[in-house]
This record gives structure tokens, C-alpha cells and sequence, in this order.
């Protein structure tokens, strides 16, 4: 079983995780979100590729979304730890 490339990056509180599988058809992949990680894992008579991603932060599993293209699988999940925005005080 191999381990494809991947690539992480956080913007916003939006993780975006990229996925190389080259020669995989959509329907093989099979992803799975836990509230700190993400698996990919493609299991075929020609290809099998298996990674799991830990994440540094709390994701909302149900915000998660996949688009696979020629051969590359992006992710988008948000954290939910998100940065605490500032609140101005009204001086009384």
C-alpha cells in the first residue's frame, strides 16, 4: 500500500488538504473525516494508496467537501477552533 503526496494548508479557519492519486477513478476513493484527521484510501486491483492526515485542530466534520479532479483530490473542512474575533467595549 502506498501513501500518496499530500499537501495541508489553513486560511481563514478553512483546511484545505490536497491529494495526488494518479490513475484512480472517483468512484474508488473512499474518504473518511474523524474530528482530527482525514483517511484516503484506494483499494483496487491496480492501485492501492492509504494516508491518514492528522490535523492540528477540531474540524466540523459536517462542513467537509471533495472535488477530485484529474487525478488530484482536494478537501475543504472547517476548524472549529475558530480565532476568537475582537469585541469593542462601550465605556459606560
Amino acid at each position: 500500500m502506498r501513501e500518496p503526496l499530500t499537501d495541508v494548508s489553513v486560511e481563514n479557519d478553512v483546511i484545505r488538504i490536497v491529494v495526488e492519486l494518479p490513475g484512480v477513478q472517483k468512484e474508488d476513493i473512499q474518504l473518511d473525516c474523524a474530528e482530527t484527521s482525514v483517511t484516503v484510501s484506494v483499494d483496487t486491483e491496480n492501485r492501492k494508496f492509504r494516508k491518514t492526515v492528522p490535523l492540528e485542530t477540531n474540524i466540523d466534520v459536517d462542513s467537509a467537501k471533495a472535488e477530485y479532479n484529474n487525478g488530484i483530490l482536494e478537501i475543504t473542512v472547517n476548524s472549529k477552533n475558530k480565532t476568537p474575533e475582537g469585541k469593542r467595549i462601550e465605556i459606560q
